[in-house]
């Protein structure tokens, strides 16, 4: 996962995504969709699973049905998404781990979401980005 020039800002062994969806509302807000990658996101060499999300620049005007949304490490999006420079993808929910008993607050998290989209209460956040209590190594500049 890296930038052209640039060194990525952590290396990305598996991924998937994970997403809570519903009929699309009166403003197109269909869910959403969070990345799912097997990555040393917090500590070089220390791989573990990490839930992150992306959302649009504010001052980009586009906009996604599914937002927050995921990305594939391949995209080079979600790598200038870590970057320290300003790009049309951001990171809307910094990189949380979640391990084999320790995943408790990642199942209660999506249980809501997932019942929400079911009954149709599943609303936009209302600030992006969320603070999801993650954190990242950000690849430089050089």
């Amino acid at each position: 996962m890296a930038v052209i020039g640039r060194p990525p800002a952590f290396d990305v062994i598996a991924y998937t995504a994970i997403a809570a969806r519903k009929p699309r509302d009166q403003y197109d807000y269909e869910g959403r969709s969070h990345s799912l990658w097997f990555c040393d996101a917090h500590d070089e060499g220390v791989y573990r699973w990490f839930e992150m999300a992306f959302m649009v620049q504010p001052l980009v005007r586009e906009r996604f049905s599914l937002d927050p949304f995921a990305l594939p490490p391949t995209e080079e999006a979600a790598a200038r998404a870590f970057s320290p420079a300003i790009s049309a993808r951001q990171v809307a929910w910094e990189p949380l781990p979640f391990d084999q008993g320790d995943e408790e607050q990642f199942i209660e998290r999506w249980l809501g979401w997932f019942a929400e989209a079911v009954d149709g209460t599943l609303r936009h956040p209302s600030h992006m980005p969320e603070n999801s209590g993650g954190r990242c190594r950000r690849s430089s500049l050089h």
